[in-house]
């Protein structure tokens, strides 16, 4: 068993690292091509979709890797009702939402929707409701069925295909953002029809074979999450439409390429540790008690506020340099908002270890209570911070909300898990990081490539150093590695 789970767990690890390159590709490509003001569109329109297809989903993926195990136990027409009530409920769903998107692009005023250049998008984008509502689907059913490395490959194959598609429309044919959105549409609709062709292929998909009672138990068990789901993409994403109406699409674009960029690295650092930190602590708490997996949390949070701390200050050091050299000085700006979304981001990774008793506890609705309330901060010191200090505001309102839901995850957490914060540890790790930043900096040569390689080999070499001096935990793991160095040899 877990060697499968390993196995499972491996394919989509290096599907995820594939992908982000494939991001690190296409971005500075695509923001040399298009101008700041449709990139700023561009991620607007991108965000406005995701919420669109939280709707067509209504929660039923959420309930699909939960349920399908029971639903397929009566033998291939248990596989057949279940596939048809989901993919069926899917398609209902996305099309209501798609009509009211649809209505909203022909009928609302001009002035409600951001303009005729937007009215065409919405037009365009439309179909893309339907076409990742059942990319969620069709993924969710893959995960049930165990079948990680289709899953993983399919999603690989889509996104540099998609970049590719991108690039080329962009360069050749239709450049701007009508040409982004028209590959992003013909890619992944074909891409998805053709997945889900191969997957089901052999699998009957009838109205006859419709189950009310599977689809109502399984929206009581997806709807609590959607709430969730929508609250996280307010908490992430909301301050892009403040941005956009109280500053504009250009001022908007700046933001979003520091976001994405900084982005970029937390892929690295919050999502990978995310995945591997909770099944961990789980398995620990199921076998040998709250002791041990306090023991682990605390632990695993010393060697976390680490790593956050190279991030932040890392990124921080080359934030100028690494903006203009992957998008160009015309994105320069995005610099000043790249230490504040990091230092985000960090916190947003913490919170599986902060919040570990919730996680524990199965009580999602804290969550969902705790999102709420940080994302209804978020937009609210957007709307006081914006419109005094630009897009610096909406970076700031990220990292007082980000802190109010991780103080909050961290206080519900313990009532199950009373792990103690390592406030020492983290001054100490936090001054290391401010020298190394500061001697980094010092780092000047006309060359900016070589800048940003000399800054990230100061800046590593001295907070390590740093580090083993000042944390008597590292410096125990380095004597080790030392000695045993010494046996091999």
């Amino acid at each position: 068993m877990l060697r499968q789970l390993f196995q499972h767990a491996s394919y989509y690890t290096i599907a995820n690292i594939l992908t982000m390159f494939a991001g690190l590709i296409s971005f500075p490509i695509v923001t040399r091509i298009i101008s700041v003001a449709d990139y700023g569109l561009m991620t607007l329109m991108a965000s406005l979709l995701s919420i669109a297809v939280v709707f067509g989903k209504l929660g039923v993926q959420h309930a699909i890797v939960r349920f399908h195990a029971e639903a397929v136990s009566d033998g291939p027409q248990g596989e057949n009702t279940f596939v048809s009530t989901t993919m069926l409920s899917l398609l209902v769903f996305s099309g209501v939402t798609t009509a009211v998107w649809l209505g909203a692009a022909f009928w609302a005023p001009l002035g409600w929707i951001g303009g005729a250049q937007v009215r065409e998008l919405l037009i365009l984008t439309a179909v893309l409701i339907v076409v990742r509502t059942f990319d969620s689907g069709i993924a969710n059913i893959v995960r049930a069925q165990q079948r990680s490395l289709a899953g993983s490959l399919y999603g690989v194959i889509k996104k540099y295909l998609t970049v590719a598609a991108v690039v080329g429309v962009l360069l050749y044919l239709v450049p701007g953002i009508q040409g982004f959105f028209i590959a992003t549409v013909v890619v992944e609709t074909l891409t998805t029809i053709g997945f889900m062709v191969y997957i089901l292929r052999g699998t009957r998909i009838s109205t006859r074979l419709f189950s009310f009672p599977l689809l109502f138990t399984m929206m009581a068990y997806g709807l609590p999450m959607l709430a969730q789901e929508l609250a996280a993409m307010l908490l992430l994403q909301g301050d892009r439409y403040v941005i956009q109406s109280k500053l504009g699409p250009e001022a908007l674009g700046i933001y979003s390429a520091g976001y994405n960029l900084t982005e970029y690295v937390k892929s690295v650092l919050v999502l990978s540790f995310g995945t591997a930190v909770i099944p961990m602590y789980t398995k620990i708490y199921v076998d040998q008690g709250k002791a041990a997996t306090k023991e682990f949390v605390e632990k695993s949070l010393h060697f976390y506020v680490i790593a956050a701390v190279a991030m932040c200050f890392g990124v921080s050091a080359v934030a100028q340099d690494l903006i203009t050299l992957l998008a160009s000085a015309k994105f320069a700006e995005a610099a000043t908002v790249i230490p504040w979304v990091s230092f985000a981001m960090v916190l947003e990774g913490a919170n599986p270890l902060l919040g570990a008793g919730i996680f524990l506890r199965k009580q999602s609705w804290i969550i969902m209570v705790l999102m709420i309330v940080a994302a209804a901060v978020n937009l609210g010191l957007n709307f006081l911070l914006v419109p005094e200090f630009g897009i610096l505001g909406s970076a700031m309102s990220s990292c007082v909300s980000m802190l109010l839901l991780s103080s909050g995850m961290f206080v519900t957490g313990r009532r199950e898990v009373s792990t103690a914060l390592p406030v020492w540890h983290l001054a100490k790790m936090v001054v290391a990081g401010f020298i190394a930043w500061w001697l980094a900096t010092r780092i000047h040569t006309d060359w900016l490539v070589v800048r940003i390689g000399l800054r990230l080999i100061v800046g590593a070499v001295s907070l390590g150093i740093l580090v083993v001096l000042l944390d008597p935990m590292v410096r125990q793991q380095v004597q080790a590695l030392v000695r045993r160095r010494r046996l091999a040899t």
